[in-house]
């Protein structure tokens, strides 16, 4: 060491940007690189043009297409059939179709799903005073509404193995393992 001991000996000095000139990209003003998120550039923004915009005319012409091809779907239409009406490939017929159910705004399904359920609670509620009595075709009843509703929601528990020398499936033994005995 000679001279500098207050700095550690192979370190290499940054040297400062002199005035007037900008640093280098990834470089903070005094030389030394610049760590995590400052060394990132910020993303680029695409600007809005008459191609990319919700209301361009491509997109406009698509939409059409695909509401088209629904109504030929609808109509009992193959995909070949299709393609064969609207001068497209049967695969792009298929596409375009997909596109079109895969957009179509899921609010009259949440509607139906609610009138559903609110038919079984009205179903539910006129048994259960009975099934609760011990009536057990009202039970069975109750069950199967409630089996319904568990299908509809989506809640339906996957049936559970439960292995403790026995294999169980819902409750009941599948499976006796025979304890091994070493000298046999």
């Amino acid at each position: 060491m000679t001279g500098d001991t207050d700095k550690p000996q192979g370190e290499a000095q940054a040297k400062p940007v002199p005035k007037g000139k900008k640093a280098k990209p990834g470089y903070d003003k005094a030389g030394r690189p610049l760590r995590g998120d400052a060394r990132r550039k910020p993303p680029k923004r695409r600007r809005k043009s008459p191609t990319n915009s919700h209301t361009s005319a491509q997109k406009i012409k698509r939409a059409l297409r695909i509401a088209e091809a629904l109504e030929y779907r609808i109509q009992k239409y193959t995909y070949a059939q299709i393609g064969a009406e609207m001068k497209l490939d049967p695969a792009e017929a298929y596409r375009l179709v997909d596109e079109g159910i895969r957009s179509i705004i899921s609010e009259p399904a949440e509607q139906l799903l609610e009138m559903e359920l609110s038919s079984l609670d009205r179903l539910e509620s006129s048994i259960f005073a009975q099934a609760a009595e011990g009536d057990l075709a009202c039970q069975e009843g109750v069950l199967k509404v409630k089996a319904v509703r568990y299908k509809l929601l989506g809640i339906n528990a996957a049936d559970k193995v439960k292995v403790d020398g026995n294999v169980h499936h819902s409750g009941d033994v599948v499976l006796n393992f025979m304890p091994c005995d070493a000298n046999a």
